[in-house]
């Protein structure tokens, strides 16, 4: 912690400056025993498979879908049912969540988003299209509330056992999760070749269900009420939090971004085999590139992000994923252009863009909780990340069952894409414009850290060094 002095006309203030992803230094890695480890690695590992059920999804089951006769609607809506759970989830596990819970629920979570895995590749066997959609939507729905339970709950167990290390807990978690959506395709190639439709869900099932087994046996009840430096600060509801003005404003910007995914994975696959003459391996292989190219650049966005450049790195996301859409969309207008040469590089900068979007959004939602005169971190970092994935469930809903679904129907993928694109570039301008007004592009926002008056008395500064801080 760093202690300033500031010169009043009264006397002295002392203020006492800390991040909301810092502990105590005290309190740091003091009682770390080798089962917290292991449930480290348990924790990492669970994410690692909920990154490939997601992604192992739309490389297989749009043309399974397509072969009993479903329509793009339908498609849209399995797809989107997950996202609908996540949404009535987090927004009851961030209001009525307590620590003493986290255990148990992300438990039942994990075994909860194993079991729906393997029964939506059991699903395969039906050829009846009216079956195979219900059955699906139930199961895809189900798997959402299980996945909930573990967003919501992982990273609080996880980081109550390593103390003053949250922020690189989660920056790891957050890379291995799109790591694993980068092997789910890569997999899934593997095991349809060997078993069809059915292979790449059993696998990715089994795995999380194994992993289920040893958090239900070695991770026990670690959470407790709030600490003493806990006590005293002011929190705010996660209602209170979400009407913020300034965080619907940015959350309109996230939301632009947030629509690709779910357009993504119900419309490419098919695009893919259609147009450009790709078989399920390869474009499964495609996918697994765009993840990959997601989990390497996050870093690297996330480095920019620490360094001060937050409202820059958003701006490009929004900006330069919608460019993407556009180009895409324009590609099938000129024949020419409709070639794999150039549609992966296309394909692969939207999830360069894309990768940019979690660690500035997630930054930028945090200073709007402290600026709000919520200073209570764990409380704040648990809205921000309820708020986070809620948007990015609205998003894939948005772009699985409206664009992907209902407008491809009506207009055509051409069409959509080249009107999302456009409302996105004009949009993602509109934003940027409002982020400036509110000093989102400056370095000095970030470095502006939450304070609190303390009794403690603190080593004077020279004035050089009070006005260097200042």
């Amino acid at each position: 912690r760093a202690q300033l002095r500031l010169d009043g006309s009264e006397g002295f203030t002392y203020l006492h400056y800390k991040s909301a992803l810092q502990e105590p230094r005290d309190t740091i890695m003091e009682n770390t025993t080798n089962r917290d480890y292991i449930i480290l690695t348990l924790g990492i590992l669970l994410y690692l498979c909920e990154g490939m059920n997601v992604s192992i999804l739309a490389p297989f089951f749009p043309p399974a879908a397509q072969r009993r006769g479903l329509t793009g609607t339908q498609v849209g809506l399995v797809t989107a049912s997950f996202d609908i759970a996540n949404i009535i989830c987090q927004f009851l596990l961030a209001s009525l969540i307590k620590p003493r819970h986290h255990t148990l629920l992300l438990t039942i979570g994990a075994f909860l988003s194993a079991a729906m895995v393997i029964l939506f590749g059991a699903n395969g066997r039906i050829q009846d299209g009216t079956m195979f959609f219900i059955n699906s939507l139930v199961i895809r729905f189900t798997m959402g509330l299980g996945a909930s339970c573990v967003f919501a709950t992982c990273i609080p167990v996880v980081t109550a056992r390593f103390p003053g290390n949250a922020g690189p807990i989660t920056s790891a978690i957050q890379t291995v999760m799109g790591l694993g959506a980068s092997l789910g395709p890569f997999l899934g190639a593997i095991a349809f070749n060997f078993g069809g439709f059915e292979a790449p869900f059993y696998c990715s099932g089994m795995l999380e269900l194994i992993l289920a087994v040893f958090i239900a046996v070695l991770v026990s009840d670690n959470e407790s009420e709030p600490t003493s430096s806990e006590r005293g600060k002011k929190s705010r509801s996660y209602i209170e939090f979400i009407l913020n003005p300034r965080l619907l404003t940015v959350s309109a910007a996230t939301l632009i971004m947030t629509i690709y995914p779910g357009f993504r994975a119900v419309t490419y696959s098919v695009f893919m085999q259609d147009k450009l003459d790709l078989s399920e391996e390869v474009s499964a292989l495609l996918f697994g590139s765009m993840a990959a190219t997601y989990a390497i650049l996050a870093p690297l966005w996330g480095y920019f992000v620490k360094k001060g450049f937050c409202g820059i790195c958003m701006t490009l996301s929004i900006i330069g994923g919608a460019s993407s859409f556009l180009a895409i969309g324009l590609m099938q207008k000129f024949p020419a252009l409709l070639q794999d040469k150039y549609f992966i590089p296309v394909f692969l900068l939207t999830s360069a863009c894309n990768s940019a979007l979690f660690g500035s959004a997630f930054l930028i939602f945090e200073k709007i909780a402290e600026k709000s005169g919520s200073t209570q971190c764990e409380k704040n970092r648990q809205m921000v990340s309820s708020w986070f994935f809620t948007l990015r469930s609205c998003g894939r809903i948005t772009g699985a069952f409206f664009m992907g679904g209902i407008l491809v129907q009506e207009l055509g993928f051409p069409a959509t894409c080249i009107i999302y694109g456009s409302s996105g570039i004009v949009l993602g301008i509109l934003v940027s414009l409002v982020i400036f007004q509110m000093g989102f592009y400056r370095r000095t926002f970030y470095t502006a850290q939450p304070f609190e008056a303390v009794d403690e008395t603190a080593p004077l500064i020279s004035s050089s060094d009070r006005a260097e801080t200042a």
